[in-house]
């Protein structure tokens, strides 16, 4: 983990079967993201993807909460364990709840009543752009990554400190 830290340009870990590879990885995940980088985790199967991002987010682990994961990918494919992290899963929950809570305010001040109205529109990318944004780790299949909106989009400000390969 300290040398793949270290490194300008890329680290190899290689392993067998069973011999600390996942956990490795997740442990040079939760270093970078301490350091402030962010991530983008892909792998050639949704398993090993989801595998990650299930031990990351397991309530379990102390430090799950300085993650905020985006998966990337078909729902279909994605593990029941993962799927509340899947993006457009995530973002109509995260979208259903701030509307809730805003037509719960009694008396919405106006910036709130704009966001309400920019929330009940059905193309508003509001919350989009905030869980896109905010995220520290993009995860998904090295295939289903391209369905990231920024990626798809060929966004120049896309920007990731780390890429880990999976499984490559």
């Amino acid at each position: 983990v300290r040398r793949a830290l270290g490194t300008p340009d890329f680290a190899v870990l290689e392993g067998p079967p069973c011999s600390g590879k996942t956990t490795a990885i997740c442990e040079l995940i939760l270093q970078a993201l301490r350091l402030g980088r962010r991530v983008l985790l892909c792998a050639s199967t949704h398993v090993a993807v989801d595998n990650v991002l299930e031990r990351l987010m397991d309530p379990r682990n102390p430090r799950r909460d300085e993650v905020l994961p985006v998966r990337v990918g078909d729902a279909r494919n994605v593990s029941d364990r993962a799927q509340a992290w899947q993006f457009e899963r995530l973002r109509d929950t995260k979208r259903r709840e701030l509307r809730a809570w805003l037509r719960g305010v009694a008396a919405r001040t106006a910036p709130q009543q704009a966001l309400l109205d920019a929330l009940e529109r059905p193309n508003c990318d509001a919350i989009d752009r905030i869980i896109l944004d905010s995220a520290n780790l993009v995860c998904g299949t090295t295939v289903g990554i391209l369905q990231h909106p920024d990626i798809r989009e060929h966004r120049d400000e896309l920007a990731f400190d780390l890429l880990l390969a999976d499984e490559a």
